[in-house]
């Protein structure tokens, strides 16, 4: 990349020597391995291994802003957005988000937390366990979420739409996950289930807990 436009901020704010913005991502393929420990940026163009040993699901989201949202999406039976945040470490939904899945229920048990950001500023937040959210083919289970108004669902729109922003750690219970701004198209590799020690239950845990099912659509 030629003539980046950045800006300087403290190293001590960053905890790098640098962020990559979606503004850099134009073009590219993300592909996060979690078993390898690897996150990679290639252009879209370049060829994508093929899966021979599991199971991947793709979902094709919709641009807005450089960020690609997936629609196709949905908590409590009700439609909701979802976008995938490398950014981020754990998952935040925003009120309309909260609102709905708490709505006509009794509310689980919620913890007062703080939000820390790459620049070092605090966010308060509600943090709980939701019981289920689809993601196109794939139903997630026991699913830790944050629930604040953080700034990207400003700066995406998202604010007056039940939304999440998928983080790290729930992103984690997947083997591969890979973001193709080119394409728009998400895919999801889910976990081996004859490596895990207990196949009978969820196919798979994150680090909350939680599982993940294939989900079979008409």
């Amino acid at each position: 990349s030629r003539n980046v436009r950045a800006a300087a901020l403290p190293m001590r704010h960053l905890g790098a020597d640098g962020l990559l913005g979606i503004d850099s991502l134009k073009g590219q393929r993300i592909i996060m391995d979690f078993p390898a420990g690897t996150m990679r940026v290639e252009p879209s163009t370049a060829p994508e291994p093929k899966v021979t040993d599991g199971e991947l699901i793709i979902v094709t989201a919709r641009n807005r802003l450089g960020q690609l949202v997936m629609v196709d999406a949905d908590a409590a039976g009700q439609p909701i957005s979802v976008v995938v945040d490398t950014g981020a470490q754990n998952t935040v939904g925003n009120a309309k988000l909260r609102g709905l899945l708490t709505r006509g229920s009794r509310e689980g048990k919620v913890t007062r937390v703080d939000m820390i950001d790459v620049l070092g500023q605090r966010t308060a937040a509600d943090f709980t366990v939701v019981d289920r959210v689809r993601i196109g083919g794939v139903s997630m289970g026991n699913l830790a979420v944050s629930f604040a108004e953080a700034h990207p669902f400003r700066i995406f729109g998202l604010s007056r739409k039940p939304s999440m922003l998928l983080g790290i750690e729930t992103l984690k219970a997947f083997r591969r996950v890979s973001v193709d701004f080119t394409t728009r198209k998400i895919k999801f590799l889910l976990p081996d289930i004859s490596q895990s020690p207990d196949p009978g239950r969820d196919l798979a845990s994150n680090a909350v807990g939680g599982g993940i099912e294939r989900r079979t659509r008409r």
